[in-house]
């Protein structure tokens, strides 16, 4: 059994802010791609219209706009949670597997594409709480590093797993596993 990877609060913190930089669903991964696409394609359509109507270039470019305001009002939101993350706001315990289940399912796609498959890996502790296990798991370790597929091959009924909690809401914001990670409260 290779070591354990010593666990402090500091590096709690950083897996938070990095579960908040995640998509909480990988249905929503490739929403920002559409969302540059979507935005490329409004301001070829203003060049276009601006030869044609000048009511419409001044609708599409409002339509611009709100979409880049939007974007950027999305990210400024962010940066704030990602400033407001403190550790105190959550409560670390130690709970045990129930059950574990991905689910893959189809998003169908427009007229031009033919949709993608989403398949997310879900950990079910017996305290009742469900973990959606994100994409990238513990970046700040060198050794301990996991996808999503990789946490949830190695979680099996009546594993321990740390799990902090975000106390206000009492949804699971990360998770680790105790045969990988040792908790040291510092």
């Amino acid at each position: 059994m290779p070591k354990r990877e010593i666990l402090t609060r500091t590096e709690i913190e950083k897996d938070i802010i990095s579960g908040l930089k995640q998509p909480k669903d990988s249905s929503q991964a490739s929403h920002e791609k559409e969302t540059v696409v979507g935005i490329i394609l409004a301001v070829l359509l203003v060049v276009i219209e601006f030869f044609y109507h000048l009511f419409v270039l001044w609708f599409l470019l409002a339509l611009v706009a709100f979409l880049i305001f939007g974007a950027i009002f999305l990210r400024i939101r962010l940066q704030y949670r990602i400033k407001k993350v403190s550790i105190d706001d959550y409560q670390i315990l130690t709970d045990t597997v129930s059950y574990v289940f991905d689910e893959k399912y189809h998003i169908r796609g427009s007229k031009y594409s033919s949709g993608r498959w989403v398949h997310n890996h879900d950990i079910v502790f017996e305290s009742g709480r469900k973990w959606r296990v994100p994409k990238g798991n513990y970046c700040w370790s060198d050794r301990q590093r996991a996808s999503d597929s990789s946490v949830f091959a190695t979680a099996h009924r009546g594993d321990a797993f740390i799990t902090v909690i975000k106390k206000d809401t009492d949804a699971i914001a990360v998770a680790y596993h105790t045969e990988r990670f040792e908790y040291k409260g510092i």
